[in-house]
C-alpha cells in the first residue's frame, strides 16, 4: 500500500488534479476494496520496484446487467514511460475485463492531462492485439482542472 499511495500522489501532483489536493485516507478507502475483490489493482515492476499501476473498478451499467469496468487511474512513473509497462498494465486490465462475462462494457477515462493522446493510442493498439476493439468516444468535460 505505501508504494501505491506514493504513485497515486505522483499522478495527482503531475496531472490536472493537482489543485484538488491529495487525501491519503481517501485513496486508501478506494484502494482497499479493490484489493479485496471489488475491482483490481495491477502493478508493473522493474528490478523489484513498482514503476506503474492501474486501479480498476467493477460495476454494471445503470440500464442493464452488463458488467461495467472502469479505471480509476493508469500511471507509469516518468522515467519508465515509452517502454512496455503501460502496455502491460492496459493488457492486464483488458484481459481481466473480458474474462468477467461474454459481454462487458470496458471503459477508460483518459482525463489526467498526462500524455492523453498517446494513452488513447496505446489502448487502441493493445486492444487490437488482444482482439478487442477500443475506440475513443466523445470527450471528457469538466468544470474543474
Amino acid at each position: 500500500m505505501p508504494e501505491l499511495l506514493a504513485m497515486a500522489r505522483e499522478l495527482v501532483a503531475e496531472g490536472r488534479f493537482a489543485p484538488f489536493g491529495f487525501i491519503e485516507s481517501r485513496v486508501r478507502e478506494t484502494f482497499e476494496p479493490l484489493i479485496d475483490g471489488a475491482g483490481v489493482i495491477f502493478v508493473a515492476e522493474d528490478a523489484g520496484r513498482i514503476i506503474g499501476g492501474m486501479a480498476c473498478g467493477l460495476s454494471r451499467d445503470w440500464f442493464s446487467h452488463v458488467p461495467l469496468t472502469f479505471e480509476y487511474g493508469l500511471y507509469t512513473r516518468a522515467g519508465h514511460r515509452g517502454g512496455i509497462a503501460g502496455a502491460r498494465l492496459i493488457a492486464a486490465y483488458l484481459k481481466w475485463a473480458v474474462a468477467l462475462a461474454p459481454v462487458v462494457n470496458i471503459n477508460a477515462g483518459v482525463t489526467s492531462g498526462i500524455h492523453q493522446e498517446r494513452t488513447i493510442a496505446l489502448y487502441a493498439r493493445v486492444g487490437e492485439r488482444l482482439g478487442i476493439q477500443m475506440r475513443a468516444i466523445g470527450v471528457a468535460i469538466s468544470n474543474q482542472g
